[in-house]
């Protein structure tokens, strides 16, 4: 603790702080560790890898406190999460989470406190396409499942405000040379073109629509490639 301690003092503020050697046995249960590591990191960001390399403590979006959200702004930590992680383990968090889960995959708090939010799949440990990662940050639920089923509809996103966490965000973050996510000049040209107007199209229908068309880099692709 005390060596976490001081390296955390002598890390430049603005940084990440790294560290290694955590014995989750002897560290108990994860409510210690957070409260730990908040008396120590004094609001810093940080990753706690464990001795034995094969886990690791970090600040998570999925289930944050009342005082994490603007923390995630006045860190400049970027919120990356997957929406379908919210429809594959909501049965879950209702059941270990209780009414906490109020603040759980909370994207509309994240963005709304200012956080910059990143969507993704996290393929290949859930479902990989797209269309289902939207569907679940617009409706909170399958698509085809009756609106009562939505697991905290008052965090849904607009349209604009998941594909541009899906589509642009994240490459800005990660300072791609060639930026994705808009049909402008200067952006990479990966394109796919449905057989259905997804504007028009309600997402819970979006199963039906089919990819008639790819481009990659500017040139096309056979689809289903």
């Amino acid at each position: 603790m005390r060596a976490a301690a001081a390296r955390i003092a002598s890390a430049p503020r603005e940084e990440w702080v790294l560290l290694r050697g955590w014995i989750p046995r002897e560290w108990g249960p994860e409510r210690r560790v957070r409260a730990t590591l908040d008396r120590i990191a004094a609001g810093r960001p940080l990753v706690l890898y464990a001795v034995d390399g094969h886990s690791v403590w970090a600040s998570g979006a999925a289930l944050a406190r009342d005082e994490d959200f603007a923390r995630f702004k006045s860190l400049g930590v970027l919120a990356s999460v997957q929406p379908i992680h919210q429809v594959t383990d909501r049965a879950i968090a209702r059941r270990h989470w209780g009414a906490r889960t109020s603040r759980s995959y909370a994207w509309k708090r994240l963005l709304t406190s200012g956080a910059r939010l990143l969507l993704g799949s996290d393929a290949p440990f859930d479902r990989a396409g797209p269309l289902l990662a939207l569907t679940a940050a617009l409706l909170r639920r399958e698509g085809g499942e009756p609106p009562d089923r939505a697991f905290h509809p008052e965090q849904r996103l607009r349209l604009a405000q998941a594909l541009q966490a899906h589509l642009e965000a994240p490459h800005l973050a990660a300072g791609w040379k060639t930026p994705l996510g808009r049909l402008a000049p200067g952006f990479g040209a990966d394109l796919v073109v449905f057989d259905h107007d997804l504007t028009e199209l309600d997402p819970g229908s979006w199963g039906k629509a089919r990819a008639r068309a790819v481009w990659i880099d500017g040139r096309p692709e056979p689809v289903g490639k």
